[in-house]
């Protein structure tokens, strides 16, 4: 049985927000936000054997530095699915 998952992923696009298109967005959130969405989903039933879901987030999710607002909302996406997962009694950590 899977007994830990562990998501790594990241890509880096910097710009300024009116410099950042659908595709620059999708290009940073298709590793972090979307992988961790699906993998979230498909482990949610796996109580109590999957005993460890860890994402590594960045800090630019709470304080980045300039152009950094794709890849600083799709690490603070990981630190909520990680906190919504614990307030369910799951595990997570980011």
């Amino acid at each position: 049985p899977l007994s830990g998952v562990v998501h790594t992923a990241g890509v880096l696009d910097d710009g300024v927000i009116g410099a950042l298109t659908p595709e620059r967005l999708a290009g940073v959130f298709a590793p972090k936000v979307g992988a961790v969405a699906h993998l979230d989903e498909l482990t949610r039933e796996l109580v109590p054997e999957l005993g460890a879901f860890v994402v590594f987030s960045s800090a630019a999710g709470v304080f980045g530095s300039a152009g950094q607002g794709n890849y600083a909302a799709a690490n603070a996406y990981l630190d909520a699915v990680t906190q919504r997962r614990r307030a369910a009694g799951l595990s997570g950590v980011s």
